[in-house]
């Protein structure tokens, strides 16, 4: 078996990783979002399964992302579209943790920092 194949097998497994963090985050806030519902509504609950969702999908996507930069650099010679491609899926993690730190900002009492004006 050459080794191209042996990369294109692990990117594929790392892949499924991903998706499987993803899924397992997704069925872990359903059932949460039942148990919301079921007992009754709180400001303070929502925002904490808002947060543990956008934390699965943070760390799914960086399966992927490493998916992706092992088949970009190793295999496919970093032909324009892939480079395209990971630089997109790298901007919407970025993005994504972005706003997890915001959400956990929130959650903990803190707004993004504002510049204070100085007295002279």
């Amino acid at each position: 078996m050459p080794l191209d194949s042996y990369i294109q097998q692990l990117g594929d497994i790392i892949a499924y990783i991903g998706v499987l963090v993803v899924l397992i985050g997704v069925i872990i806030t359903i059932g949460r979002l039942v148990h919301f519902f079921a007992t009754g509504f709180d400001e303070e609950y929502s925002k904490k399964l808002r947060h543990a969702l956008m934390v699965y999908l943070s760390l799914g996507l960086d399966f992927l992302i490493a998916k992706d930069v092992i088949i970009t650099l190793l295999l496919e010679e970093g032909d324009y579209r892939s480079i395209i491609q990971l630089a997109v899926v790298i901007f919407i993690r970025i993005l994504l943790s972005y706003f997890v730190h915001l959400e956990e900002g929130s959650l903990h009492g803190f707004t993004p920092a504002k510049k204070k004006k100085r007295k002279r």
